[in-house]
C-alpha cells in the first residue's frame, strides 16, 4: 500500500492477507479487502498482459495452421501435427511435464510431509528415464511408419484395431481426471487472487473458454507456442522464488537445525484471538520464553521434528508410498500429449537433446517448491493466519517485502496460472487427437473427411471441459489424491503393451488378457479400499496391484503357448477384421525384426545402463535408512542420500542420452523405403 501511494503507515512484514481470507464478515475485514484489492492492481495488470499474449499467440498460430493447409497438408496434420525446432520443442515438453502439481503440489507436499518431498526429484529422473527407454524407437517408427495418432504404435505392432482402441481409451480416460484437477486449480487460484470477485464457477468457464478457443484457432501451433511462453514464465518464477527465499531465510542449514539462530516463540492464544476478531492485518504476539501457550517457530527441527525421522514401511509418508510413487512416474511419458511431442520433433537429434534436458530440469523446478514448503512450515506461525496454501503464503509474504519482491510475487502468481493452463491445453489436444483418429476415423466413420475428423476432435475437447466443469464445481483439492490415483492406475495398465512391444515379441492375445485383468483388479481393489476391505492398501497401491496382475497374466499367457502370431497380416478375432494399414497406408503387422531394422545405423542407449538407472531410481527408497539420523547440509542424512542418488541417476541418464546417436533421417528413410512392401503410387 505504501508503495502504491496509499497509506504511509508501515505494516509489519507478514501482515498481507493471503488469498482466500476475504470472507471474514466484519468491518475491519471489508476495509482490508478494499485495501488489498487496490494492492492487487499490478497483479491484475500482469494477468491481463499474460492473457493478451496468449491471444496474440493464438492468432499467429491460426495463420500458421491455415498456411499449412493451403500448402497441401491435410487438415488433420495441420491441427495435430507439425515439426518444431529444438528451442520450441524443449519449452513445450518442459511446460507439458511441469504442471500445476509442480507449482502448488510440491510446496504443499514439503509443508505437510517435510523431506519426504525429495521423492519429486527422483520422480522427474524416472520420467526422463522412461523417455530415454521409449522414445528412440517410437520416434523412428513414427517417421518410417507414418504415425499420426499416439495410439498408432499399438495398432501397428499388434495388428489389432480393437486392442489399439482399448489402449487409447485407457490412455485418454486418465486425462479427464487430469483436466479436472487443472480446471479446479485455475478456478480456485483466480478466486483467491481476486478475493472472491471471480467466483469458482466463473473461473471454470473462463478457463474452458480460453483453452477451447486456443485449440480451435491454432491446434498444435497454439498449444506449442503458448507452451513456450508459459514455460518461460515458469522458469523465471522458479529461479526468482529460490533466490528470494535464500536471500530472506538463508540456506536449509540456516533454519533447519534445532536451536538455530532464528528460533523464537509465538503466542498461539494471541493468534487465535486475532482470527476470532477478524484482525487479519496484525501479526500475533511473540513470547520471550517457551511458555505454556507459546509454540516454537524459526527452526524446523523444533517446529516439525517428525520431518527428520526415517520413513516407516507403510503409511502415506512411508517407504512403500515413496517406492510406488516413483515407479508410477515411468508411465508418464506415455501420456498422449507426451507422445505427441515425439511426433512433432523436427528431428531425432532435437528429441534427444530434450530428453537430456529433462534429466536436469527436475533440479531446477523442484527445489524452489520444496524450499517454499519448508519455509512456510518453519515461519508461518508468526504470519497473519494459517496459509490457505504454502504457495499462496509465500506469494503473500513476498508482496510485503518491497517493490522488487512484489514484482517477483506477481511473476510467481502468473507462473502458477501458466503451469496450469499449459498442461490443460496439451492434455486436451492429445486426447482429441487420439480419439478422433482411433475411435472416429478408425471405427465410427472410416471414410470421414479430414474436416469431419478435426471437428470430431474439437467436440471431444468441448465434452472434456464440460465434464471437467461439472465435476470441478463439486470437487476441492481434498479429492485431488483420489483423482491422481485413478489417473495413474488406468494409465499404468498400458505400459506393458508399449514396453514389451518395443523390445520383445508378445502375442496380441496375451497383451489383451493382461490389460483386461489389470483393469479389473485395479477397480476391484479401489472399491474394496473405499469399503475398508483391502488388506494390501497400506503396502501396495491399487494401481500397482492391477499392474502386477497385468504382468503376471501376460507372462502366463506367453508360457501357455499363446505365442506371437508372426503372419504379416494378423486377423483380429475380436473384431473380425484384418488390420492392413496404419494412418491410411498399406502395412503389414509390425514385427520385432522390422523394429530392429528401423533402428539400423542408430546407436541406442545401452540397455544395461538403463537398468542401472532404474535400479538407482527405485533403490532411492530409503529402506536402507537406520533408526536415527544426523543433519547433512541442513537435511537428514537419509534425505541427503536420496538427493545424491537422484544426481547420480541423472548423470548416468545424460551419459545414456549422449550414447543415443540417431541416424540421419534421410538415410534411414531411403534404406527402409527400398525394402517396403508397397510403392509410393499405392500409398497415394
Amino acid at each position: 500500500v505504501e508503495w502504491l501511494g496509499g497509506s504511509t503507515t508501515h505494516k509489519p512484514r507478514g501482515s498481507q492477507s493471503p488469498p482466500g481470507s476475504y470472507n471474514i464478515g466484519q468491518s475491519e475485514g471489508r476495509q482490508l479487502e478494499m485495501v488489498t484489492q487496490a494492492d492487487n492492481v499490478p497483479l491484475y495488470i500482469c494477468m491481463s498482459l499474460y492473457l493478451l499474449a496468449l491471444a496474440i499467440v493464438s492468432i499467429v498460430a491460426f495463420h500458421r495452421k491455415k498456411k499449412a493447409e493451403e500448402e497441401g497438408g491435410s487438415a488433420t496434420l495441420a491441427q495435430y501435427g507439425g515439426h518444431f525446432s529444438l528451442p520450441v520443442l524443449m519449452l513445450t515438453t518442459f511446460s507439458s511435464t511441469f504442471s500445476g502439481y509442480t507449482v502448488s503440489g510440491v510446496p504443499a507436499d514439503a509443508f505437510n510431509k517435510g523431506f519426504f518431498s525429495t521423492r519429486w526429484l527422483v520422480a522427474i529422473v524416472a520420467i526422463a528415464l522412461g523417455m530415454l527407454a521409449y522414445y528412440p524407437r517410437l520416434r523412428r517408427l513414427s517417421q518410417i511408419r507414418g504415425y499420426t495418432s499416439p495410439g498408432d504404435f499399438i495398432g501397428d505392432r499388434y495388428g489389432s484395431q480393437a486392442l489399439q482402441l482399448c489402449c487409447s481409451i485407457c490412455a485418454c480416460i486418465p486425462q479427464f481426471f487430469y483436466l479436472t484437477v487443472q480446471l479446479v486449480s485455475f478456478a480456485v487460484t483466480v478466486e483467491g487472487l481476486t478475493l472472491g470477485a471471480v467466483p469458482k464457477i466463473v473461473g471454470l468457464f473462463i478457463f474452458a473458454f480460453i483453452v477451447l478457443s486456443m485449440e480451435m484457432l491454432g491446434g498444435m501451433n497454439s498449444v506449442v507456442f503458448s507452451d513456450a511462453l508459459q514455460a518461460g514464465l515458469m522458469i523465471l518464477g522458479f529461479i526468482s522464488m529460490m533466490m528470494v527465499l535464500i536471500s530472506q531465510y538463508g540456506w536449509l542449514s540456516s533454519f533447519t537445525p534445532e536451536g538455530c539462530a532464528s528460533l523464537g516463540y509465538v503466542n498461539q492464544s494471541s493468534r487465535a484471538l486475532l482470527e476470532e476478531l477478524g484482525e487479519y492485518g496484525k501479526t500475533p504476539a511473540l513470547c520471550t520464553t517457551n511458555a505454556t501457550e507459546c509454540e516454537a517457530y524459526g527452526c524446523l527441527e523444533d517446529v516439525r521434528p517428525q520431518f527428520f525421522q526415517p520413513l516407516e514401511m507403510k503409511g502415506k509418508s512411508g517407504q512403500c508410498t515413496f517406492f510406488f510413487f516413483v515407479m508410477n512416474m515411468l508411465a508418464f511419458p506415455l501420456n498422449p500429449h507426451m507422445v505427441q511431442r515425439v511426433y512433432i520433433a523436427q528431428s531425432d537429434q532435437a528429441l534427444r537433446f530434450v530428453v537430456g534436458i529433462m534429466f536436469v530440469a527436475g533440479f531446477l523446478c523442484m527445489p524452489p517448491g520444496m524450499m517454499a514448503g519448508l519455509v512456510v512450515a518453519t515461519f508461518s506461525k508468526t504470519w497473519t493466519i494459517e496459509p490457505s496454501s504454502p504457495f499462496a503464503a509465500v506469494a503473500a509474504q513476498l508482496m510485503e517485502m518491497g517493490p522488487l519482491q512484489y514484482v517477483l510475487a506477481v511473476v510467481l502468481t502468473c507462473s502458477s496460472l501458466a503451469a496450469i493452463m499449459s498442461t490443460a491445453d496439451s492434455v486436451m489436444l492429445g486426447v482429441s487427437n487420439t480419439l478422433s483418429l482411433d475411435l472416429f476415423k478408425g471405427y465410427i466413420s472410416p471414410r470421414a473427411t479430414e474436416s469431419m475428423t478435426v471437428h470430431f476432435g474439437t467436440a471431444v475437447s468441448a465434452i472434456m471441459v464440460l465434464i471437467g466443469i461439472l465435476f470441478g464445481f463439486f470437487i476441492t483439492d481434498k479429492q485431488f489424491g483420489t483423482l491422481l490415483l485413478l489417473q495413474n492406475g488406468i494409465l499404468l495398465q498400458v505400459v506393458p503393451a508399449y514396453v514389451l512391444g518395443l523390445y520383445f515379441d508378445p502375442s496380441p492375445l496375451a497383451v489383451a488378457c493382461g490389460l483386461g485383468a489389470g483393469l479389473v483388479v485395479f477397480f476391484a481393489a479401489f472399491t474394496l479400499s473405499n469399503l475398508g476391505m483391502n488388506p494390501t492398501k497400506d503396502y501396495v497401491p491399487e494401481p500397482n496391484l492391477g499392474f502386477f496382475v497385468n504382468i503376471a497374466v501376460l507372462l502366463v499367457s506367453v508360457l501357455t503357448n499363446f505365442s506371437a502370431n508372426k503372419s504379416p497380416n494378423y486377423h483380429d478375432a475380436s473384431s473380425g477384421t484384418y488390420i492392413n494399414s496404419v494412418s491410411g497406408k498399406p502395412s503389414s503387422r509390425l514385427s520385432l525384426q522390422e523394429i530392429e531394422d528401423c533402428m539400423v545405423n542408430t546407436s541406442e542407449p545401452p540397455r544395461f545402463l538403463l537398468l542401472i538407472i532404474l535400479a538407482l531410481v527405485l533403490g532411492s527408497t530409503p529402506i536402507w535408512s537406520g533408526d536415527d539420523y544426523k543433519l547433512v547440509l541442513g537435511m537428514p542424512d537419509w534425505a541427503f542420500t536420496i538427493v545424491m542418488i537422484s544426481i547420480a541417476a541423472a548423470v548416468l541418464g545424460i551419459i545414456g542420452t549422449c550414447l543415443w546417436q540417431p541416424v540421419r533421417e534421410c538415410d534411414n528413410a531411403v534404406e527402409v523405403d527400398s525394402e517396403s512392401d508397397y510403392d509410393e503410387d499405392d500409398s497415394d
